[in-house]
């Protein structure tokens, strides 16, 4: 049991989307995934966000990834949001 796992993002939840809100996101995800899964690779994480979607609290996320030694490029994308 590991009751810490995952990757944070309810800490943003409520937050206020600064100029930097995006990185924040993209930093937040990468050093998870880094500390919780270290074999699996991320080559992109990409953040859509629209004026309207900031207005709706929500964010389109897709993550471009390699798992261990396989270089097949694997991606997930989600819809961030409340």
């Amino acid at each position: 049991m590991q009751p810490d796992f995952g990757t944070g993002l309810e800490a943003v939840l409520f937050e206020q989307m600064q100029n930097d809100f995006e990185q924040q996101l993209q930093d937040i995800i990468t050093n998870s995934v880094n500390y919780w899964l270290p074999y699996i690779n991320i080559e992109e994480i990409g953040v859509e966000m629209t004026d309207e979607m900031k207005d709706n609290h929500r964010a389109n996320m897709s993550i471009k990834f390699t798992v261990g030694s396989d270089i097949t490029t694997q991606e997930i994308t989600f819809t961030i949001g409340e």
